[in-house]
């Protein structure tokens, strides 16, 4: 239904519309990746394009999925490597592989690993706001307390400091 409405909007022909319209979504799924790479590298702290870096974002993805590693917490763990080889020690060999090509490729960007450590730093929120807590905020707005909420609600300002999460929200 989309296309046809798209396609009646074009003045030119139907056959002249659909091949705009294939064009304009070929050129769409190009940006659309170009982008992604570009936050998912930042999300790794690199800045220069590499051709291996969707293979190295799709091991690292496939990887969290096997340990089943939060999204958002698996790049706080990978920047603190150590802290990820314990918490998950049945996957400790297959981190330190995946850390190993991380840290080869990171040596190979045009950053250096203190400015590589601040953009991962500015990229990985330490904190999101988790359903439970939503919800907790919530009950106890309806019995009139909001100090949750404004507690959620300061929180989210700096997302990406963890001096400002409060113990009770980590």
């Amino acid at each position: 239904r989309l296309a046809s409405t798209l396609i009646a909007l074009d003045p030119s022909s139907e056959e002249l519309a659909i091949e705009n319209f294939q064009k304009a979504l070929s050129e769409l799924t190009n940006i659309f990746e170009f982008e992604y790479l570009a936050h998912m590298r930042a999300k790794f702290g690199l800045q220069a394009q590499h051709k291996d870096d969707i293979n190295l974002i799709k091991n690292w993805l496939d990887l969290i999925q096997r340990a089943k590693m939060d999204f958002t917490n698996s790049f706080i763990y990978l920047s603190s490597e150590h802290e990820m080889l314990t918490t998950h020690p049945e996957y400790a060999r297959e981190f330190q592989e995946f850390i190993e090509k991380w840290n080869s490729r990171r040596d190979e960007d045009t950053l250096s690993l203190e400015q590589s450590h601040t953009l991962m730093r500015q990229t990985n929120p330490q904190f999101i706001p988790r359903n439970h807590l939503i919800q907790e905020a919530i009950e106890h707005a309806y019995k009139g307390d909001f100090s949750h909420f404004h507690k959620l609600c300061q929180v989210l300002r700096t997302p990406f400091d963890v001096t400002k999460i409060p113990q009770s929200l980590r």
